[in-house]
This record gives structure tokens, C-alpha cells and sequence, in this order.
């Protein structure tokens, strides 16, 4: 029986960062992480021809904006604060 498949190799992790096809694309970049330094990030999969996108920030570290948006959602700054000290949500600063 004849089949009509489509079939490719499956890399190994250190393969994937020498792969032609991968650097083409720059389907990996690198980007300085404020407590880890340089790390590799998966790269934007999507291309095009007159605006190219670009990643601009990292996600943000846990707790990061946690008071911004409980403030956002109406919590006083006291009761983040009581949040914060209760062990309920990590805020940064």
C-alpha cells in the first residue's frame, strides 16, 4: 500500500539552534533577562514583507505588576499591602 505522508527529522535540542532553516527564520533570538542575562527565546513564527515584528520585552517577573493591577481592579493600597503580608500575591518592590 501506498502512503503520502509527510515525514522530517526530529531534532535534538542542540540541533535545533544550528538548524539552517531555524536561523533563516530567526526563529530563536536572544534577549537580556534583568536577572538571568542573555537567555534564548523562541522567536515571532510569523513574517512579513514591509513591517518586520520584533519581540521588545521580556514577560514580566513574578509580582511585577501585581499592585498596578490589583489598584486597577479597585484594592486600596492597604489592602495590597495586607495581601502582600498574608502571603496572598507577590508584588515586587
Amino acid at each position: 500500500m501506498k502512503a503520502d505522508t509527510c515525514v522530517t527529522p526530529v531534532n535534538e535540542i542542540d540541533e535545533l539552534f544550528e538548524d539552517p532553516q531555524i536561523i533563516a527564520r530567526k526563529m530563536v533570538v536572544e534577549l537580556d533577562h534583568p536577572t538571568l542575562g542573555k537567555i534564548k527565546q523562541v522567536g515571532i513564527p510569523f513574517k512579513m514583507s514591509d513591517t518586520q515584528p520584533e519581540i521588545r520585552s521580556m514577560a514580566p517577573l513574578t509580582g511585577q505588576n501585581t499592585a498596578e493591577i490589583l489598584a486597577e481592579l479597585g484594592y486600596s493600597k492597604a489592602d495590597i499591602k495586607k495581601m502582600k503580608e498574608n502571603g496572598f500575591v507577590k508584588t515586587s518592590g
